[in-house]
């Protein structure tokens, strides 16, 4: 079972290695299965302080199980307020963009602190209204995209925070099915409410 998560948990790992978190606040935003995964390897390298947001109540609890100090609902609390809150006012030294949403991205920048590191590997629906001066330029922020995995590098990493036990992937699996049931498996994925959904022979 871990090893059909290998392909997710190589996007987690370049994300988190592309910058350096050790002692840092971070914030992750978006906790599909990825982010998840990127919370948990966060944790694993030495991160100070680990927050994260999602629109989901299933997956914001699913964070605090994967790692996270702080996870809140990116619509329904108030993010900024609670972040500056943890952080002393000073914000998160590091973002790192899982999701892709506008709303999300903009909230995430508004949180980096002045000098901060941004890794990004979720993807926009499209073009962006962004305030570039005041989240980027002003700040000094060091913006960095993120696309695939490094070969061979990050299969080493992820090896061997699997293999060390610093990172355990099992939790992300939680509902199987036969491969005759992939219409229940489908609609538990549609709904939210899982991690990932293993279909089995």
């Amino acid at each position: 079972e871990i090893a059909v998560l290998q392909e997710n948990f190589g996007n987690a790992v370049h994300t988190a290695f592309a910058v350096d978190l050790r002692a840092k606040k971070v914030l992750v935003t978006g906790c599909g299965p990825v982010g998840l995964m990127t919370i948990a390897v966060a944790r694993a390298i030495g991160a100070r302080a680990i927050y994260a947001t999602d629109i989901s109540s299933y997956r914001i609890e699913f964070a605090h199980r994967m790692g996270a100090d702080l996870a809140l609902h990116a619509t329904k609390d108030p993010v900024i307020e609670r972040v500056l809150e943890a952080t002393d006012g000073e914000g998160v030294d590091v973002l790192l963009e899982m999701s892709g949403a506008p709303s999300a991205i903009d909230q995430g920048f508004s949180l980096l602190k002045p000098g901060g590191d941004a890794a990004l590997l979720g993807v926009a629906p499209g073009t962006l209204t962004f305030d570039w001066n005041h989240h980027i330029v002003f700040k000094a922020a060091r913006v960095l995209g993120i696309s695939g995995r490094k070969l061979w590098q990050t299969w080493y990493q992820s090896r061997g925070l699997i293999r060390s036990g610093a990172v355990d992937l099992s939790p992300l699996v939680t509902h199987r099915f036969k491969l005759v049931e992939f219409d229940k498996a489908f609609k538990i994925m549609s709904s939210g409410n899982s991690g990932k959904v293993m279909l089995t022979p």
